[in-house]
């Protein structure tokens, strides 16, 4: 084995006193001090030091003489409250192993668990006591349940204050020695079954006392406990860490961003220490605030940031000065987050850095007690997990040419091994060293920055090894993607070991419907290929898909990667619906589709898509039921007729799901009254109705013979440009019509292709041209005016799709040439994308022809997210007009590719 650095602090010698010795000095000096805090529907429930203790010693006694041995296991499955700490440190005094479970898990899962660890007893809350009692049907330990709760009728076992009513035995408490194993945790396992992680009491004084050397902290503090305290590193640092100074705990048994901000406040909250998601979830609400303001405003508050940062380096923090609203909706007391447990993205751990929160990350697994690194406050280093805690060794073994290499760990931190599974912990400790399992690297002061897990490395067929959490990160800084996990799959091109990159992707839908963007799978497609080309071309995902259900996860918000892949591969993960939360089960949801405007909806539904299984209010209407954008405005053109009621231009861009589309036409209809009879309408209803507002009708109209000539003056001078800069060629203009109404259909390489094409055009073309543009890309007075300088209309396509079609007829009704990118969005590599059939249903439905025109080089002039104009030769070709087929609307489809074909051999 080949060995790249080592980083290694200095080891401050073995703790001088047990945890239990620590505590009974911390309640002599502050017995009247608040322990805990738990806030209930009356207010804070606070238990004291003095309280806290007396409870645990009377439950350590209760134990004892219901005779537990010294080293044997007492569960305890419950969400967080006093009690679940005080069962803990009951256990801890009468000498026992405490085994804390998750409490989500399954009946089936915690029996096997129980079994395995040959737990003696088990704490249990009301909560999960008909559970707990289910998985312990037939075995000898549902007499050895203890309720915190008052038991049901019927309930084995006994109550906690039964319990804290026994008598100890005479002698008094057993002592556990410094190597004696104190707890066993039960790892959550992304690849296997878990495994019980023993950790003595040498191992949780130790990982303490060592992050209290790097992290300020003392008795004035109090810490939010927000994650479940099965898990070691909110055990540890939400928990034993607090209660070893002297601090204050406060539960919070909530993840609403509004009651989390309350509760700092409230609670005076100093340290918080969670998991990456918690910072994501604030973070994208700073962002969303942000984006709701202007431009300059936008621009100021970058400016602001990086200001800040500067002044740091300096040791100036003026965060709360610059940004003392946010600072606020935090508490007046917060002065500390501590995030642990997962991978967390650097642009958003700098971001709250710049706003002057002091944010530090530290690294651990369960067998190391939770932490072997941390960030130091003096040497915040973003995108690294820290330098090892004093007393602690980080090797990197066997690096390849980048220095990543898997992450070894020694030092007082790492476990005992693996409960009755000497195997698994022969596998894992040799020589002294933890062999993780997780990749990393260090640089030249000893940093670590995690790069993956070695299990789950993607070999591609020309040998590169990717690492899913990097490729990950990059594609989920769209604001439109909640979660995205990379898999490797066989790649049938590659060798029988080679995998290419797929991805599952879970749609924004929260930021989807406050954009009013209905189409996620578009808006997807553009999202990816634009991270896409910001990366080298093997790290670029080569397949994709999507779906509504969240990501399977362990316990601790780890990505299951081989259940997923066996998912994929077995077929059982599809772009559909799943059984659970689709059906009508409530009532409420009943009552939502046996109303007279839900049956209706229903039945149109089942008309357009074909769909003769159960719809329930959940569906998500593309997603699920496979609505395109066109398909969704016959839908709604349909039910507009049927229900008798108008509806808002972006009524569509509103609605995502049945819920969505039931409810909200109720509310326009007014009452839940039953709809006339009516028949489908066709886009030649559709489109019959072309009534355009007075701005659109006016946009279209407006170039009168002078300033067309102005116009035409002006994008002429744009030609020689082009010609002289690019090369400029045009081939078939003697294709174009010699009268409208038609069609001109490019294909779409950048935003130029507007400008070149009405550059080229004959001046008695050029004058009834006009283009139907995304509105976000005309929002400055620079680019209104280019619109109009290019007889571009700005319409939101997704938001008024329908009035987008209506305005493209009417115009070409009025003897105008209508010019549409069939695409949608520029190309993300210079190929054709998938064509949309908008202007096959304008073509046919007007009976005008479509001109294909290929576009070729400007992809290379002005290609998506580059910041700059290269220099490339352009070609522009006119294609033979396409006659619109007069065979139905299945001959829509058919067109479309006709087109597309026709554009493609022209480029």
């Amino acid at each position: 084995m080949s060995v790249a650095g080592a980083a290694r602090q200095p080891f401050a010698g073995a703790p001088a006193k047990s945890y239990l010795e620590r505590l009974d000095e911390i309640v002599r000096t502050f017995p009247d001090r608040v322990a805990f805090r738990q806030k209930t529907r009356e207010g804070y429930r606070q238990v004291s030091y003095a309280e806290a203790y007396r409870r645990a010693r009377a439950v350590a006694a209760g134990l004892l003489d219901m005779g537990l041995g010294a080293g044997e296991r007492v569960a305890i499955v419950s969400e967080n409250r006093p009690e679940w700490v005080v069962s803990y440190l009951g256990i801890l005094i009468a000498a026992g192993t405490v085994v804390p479970l998750d409490p989500q898990i399954s009946p089936g899962e915690w029996r096997r668990l129980l079994d395995d660890c040959e737990a003696r007893m088990v704490f249990a809350s009301g909560l999960h006591g008909a559970r707990l009692q289910e998985a312990l049907e037939g075995s000898p330990l549902a007499e050895g349940v203890i309720r915190f709760d008052p038991a049901e009728d019927g309930a084995r076992g006994l109550t906690l204050a039964e319990l804290e009513s026994r008598t100890a035995p005479a002698g008094g408490f057993p002592r556990a020695g410094f190597d004696d194993v104190v707890v066993i945790i039960y790892t959550s396992g992304t690849t296997g079954r878990p495994k019980g992680v023993m950790l003595t009491q040498a191992n949780i004084v130790s990982d303490i006392t060592a992050v209290l050397e790097c992290v300020r902290a003392d008795s004035s503090d109090a810490f939010l406990c927000l994650l479940p305290l099965q898990h070691v590193f909110a055990s540890v640092v939400s928990f034993l860490l607090p209660l070893y100074l002297g601090a204050t705990v406060v539960f919070a048994d909530t993840l609403k961003r509004s009651e989390i901000l309350e509760a700092l406040e409230e609670a005076g909250i100093s340290i918080l220490a969670t998991v990456p998601q918690f910072f994501y979830l604030f973070h994208d609400r700073i962002e969303e605030e942000l984006r709701k303001k202007p431009a300059v405003v936008r621009r100021l508050f970058r400016a602001l940031l990086r200001a800040n940062r500067v002044a740091q380096r300096f040791g100036v923090n003026l965060g709360k000065t610059l940004f003392g609203k946010i600072h606020r909706n935090f508490g007046s007391r917060l002065r500390l987050f501590v995030s642990g447990g997962s991978a967390f993205d650097p642009k958003v751990a700098q971001d709250f850095c710049d706003l002057g929160f002091t944010i530090l990350q530290g690294y651990g697994l369960t067998e190391t007690t939770g932490a072997a690194t941390v960030t130091r406050v003096e040497d915040n280093v973003i995108g690294s997990v820290g330098r090892p805690l004093p007393g602690v060794e980080i090797r990197i073994a066997d690096p390849d040419d980048t220095g990543v290499g898997e992450v070894l760990i020694r030092g007082p931190v790492v476990m005992k091994g693996y409960y009755r599974n000497p195997q698994a912990t022969a596998e894992v400790l040799r020589d002294g060293w933890f062999y993780s399992g997780d990749l990393g690297r260090l640089d030249e002061r000893g940093n670590l920055f995690i790069t993956g897990r070695k299990k789950e490395v993607i070999v591609l067929p020309n040998g590169k090894n990717i690492y899913p959490d990097e490729v990950e990160a990059h594609y989920q800084q769209s604001p439109y993607i909640q979660e995205i996990a990379v898999i490797g799959v066989s790649d049938p091109a590659g060798h029988r070991t080679s995998e290419r990159l797929h991805a599952v992707v879970v749609p924004n839908f929260e930021y989807l419907k406050a954009k009013k963007i209905a189409n996620a799978r578009e808006i997807l497609r553009d999202e990816i290929g634009r991270y896409s080309n910001q990366l080298p071309a093997y790290k670029r995902l080569m397949s994709y898909q999507i779906q509504k259900d969240p990501l399977p996860r362990t316990t601790t918000r780890k990505i299951k990667r081989l259940e997923l892949r066996r998912m994929i591969e077995e077929g059982e993960l599809r772009e559909t619906e799943g059984a659970a939360g689709d059906g009508a089960a409530s009532p409420e949801d009943r009552a939502l589709l046996e109303s007279p405007v839900g049956r209706e909806v229903l039945r149109s539904l089942r008309e357009q898509y074909g769909r003769t299984a159960p719809i329930g209010p959940g569906m998500n209407l593309e997603l699920d039921l496979g609505f395109d954008s066109m398909e969704r405005v016959e839908l709604l053109a349909s039910l507009e007729t049927a229900l008798g009621v108008e509806l808002p231009d972006d009524f569509g861009a509103e609605i995502h799901t049945v819920r969505d589309l039931i409810t909200r036409l109720d509310e326009l209809t007014g009452a839940r009254r039953a709809a006339g009879e009516r028949a489908r309408q066709s886009w030649t209803e559709i489109l019959s109705e072309s009534a355009l507002s007075k701005e659109g009708e006016w946009q279209v109209r407006f170039s009168g013979p002078w300033l067309s000539a102005l116009k035409y003056a002006g994008l002429r001078v744009f030609y020689l440009v082009f010609r002289i800069l690019l090369g400029l060629e045009v081939r078939g203009l003697e294709h174009l019509p010699k009268e409208p109404p038609f069609l001109i259909c490019p294909n779409h390489q950048s935003f130029l292709d507007p400008f070149v094409v009405m550059s080229v055009l004959p001046y008695r073309t050029f004058r009834k041209v006009f283009f139907v543009g995304y509105s976000e890309y005309f929002q400055n007075w620079l680019m209104k005016f280019l619109a109009r300088l290019a007889n571009i209309v700005p319409v939101d396509p997704d938001a008024h799709l329908l009035a987008a079609m209506k305005l493209g007829a009417w115009g070409l009704r009025q003897g105008r040439v209508l010019c549409i990118f069939p695409e949608g969005s520029r190309t993300y590599d210079g190929e054709l994308m998938e064509f949309k059939k908008g202007a096959a249903i304008l073509a046919r439905e007007v009976g005008a022809p479509i001109v294909p025109v290929g576009l070729r080089g400007l992809h290379q002039v002005w290609p998506r997210d580059a910041r700059r104009i290269r220099l490339h030769k352009v070609r522009v070709a006119f294609g033979p007009p396409l006659a619109p087929s007069r065979e139905g609307e299945p001959a829509y489809d058919a067109d479309t590719e006709r087109l597309r074909a026709a554009v493609g051999r022209l480029i």
